[in-house]
């Protein structure tokens, strides 16, 4: 075949960016009661950093700490104190991002780093300063999220040691009704929520296991979101990992015995329809389109390049 090569390329470019999304396929049912696409798993949060391995972590921070000798290097001495966070070394860690205020002040990563490092020490006060202070410096950074951060460290303020209220109060002020079903009439991009309360949560849970009612809360919100912009098995998985946070509310159960009952009932009918492609994925498939005409590029030209030197020799 002619353009083997090519048609071959292209193909394992293809099934690269295909894979990094997740091929195999399901079918869950909308809020509608129709079936389409899963996105099972889309916006579930995932620790953002694996802090299981000891021995590994202690490696990293002693080859930090050996490069930033080496080098005196500014990002490296930024990446020592990093290591010393996941390895439990906290004051350690805000004595360096201190001294890298004090000597390079107006770095975004050293505002957040701080900010992270007082709230763990339980100085919410000092960490919502910082972390503020970190939004001001880029606002867009982790997803454009850093304003959950803000009402996180705001309700650990003003709890006045009573987190039941969590269990029918949205930490970030969200009114999805009381009904089986989920609804909102607020002006918030869904979509856009739920990616940012997935990249705060995937932050939390990397450090704080089962059972924190702020997380609970959150990904209760999240679950609704995501009922609402994709699907309810999704939702599902989402309200169960809520519960496993220590989230109870007579609406959760109420939903999920809807969603159930709706996902047996869509999968039954069987009519299908398809999610249309949103912001997120699409702007996640841009580096991905980029690389693929890269590689066309580089394998076509010098097949083009072969084949007229070919064609050139067999000329009488």
């Amino acid at each position: 075949m002619k353009h083997t090569p090519l048609v071959a390329l292209l193909v394992t470019v293809f099934c690269i960016h295909q894979t990094a999304y997740a091929c195999i396929n399901e079918f869950a049912a909308r809020l509608d009661g129709k079936l389409t696409e899963s996105g099972l798993g889309s916006y579930k949060p995932r620790p953002a950093h694996d802090l299981s391995n000891k021995e590994q972590l202690q490696s990293n921070l002693h080859i930090a700490d050996s490069l930033y000798k080496a080098s005196g290097n500014l990002a490296h001495y930024n990446d020592y104190g990093v290591q010393l966070i996941f390895n439990g070394k906290f004051e350690e860690a805000k004595a360096v991002f201190v001294d890298i205020e004090k000597k390079h002040p107006g770095i975004y990563q050293t505002a957040t780093n701080l900010g992270t490092i007082y709230e763990v020490l339980g100085k919410n006060d000092s960490a919502l300063i910082w972390i503020k202070k970190g939004i001001k410096r880029n606002p867009d950074s982790h997803n454009g999220s850093e304003w959950i951060h803000v009402r996180i460290l705001e309700a650990k303020l003003n709890k006045n040691d009573n987190w039941k209220y969590l269990n029918n109060h949205s930490l970030l002020k969200l009114n999805f009704g009381t009904t089986e079903t989920p609804t909102y009439k607020g002006k918030v991009d869904l979509r856009e929520l739920a990616a940012q309360i997935e990249t705060q949560l995937s932050e939390r849970i990397s450090f704080i296991p089962p059972k924190d009612p702020i997380i609970a809360q959150l990904l209760f919100d999240l679950g609704n979101t995501v009922a609402i912009i994709e699907e309810v098995e999704s939702a599902l998985s989402i309200y169960k990992m809520a519960e496993e946070y220590g989230y109870s509310s007579d609406v959760l159960k109420t939903r999920k015995k809807h969603f159930i009952a709706l996902n047996k009932r869509a999968k039954v009918a069987d009519e299908v329809v398809p999610i249309p492609l949103h912001k997120p994925y699409i702007v996640n498939a841009v580096p991905y389109a980029v690389y693929a005409l890269i590689a066309i590029l580089f394998a076509a030209v010098p097949y083009w390049i072969y084949n007229k030197r070919k064609k050139q020799g067999q000329k009488p």
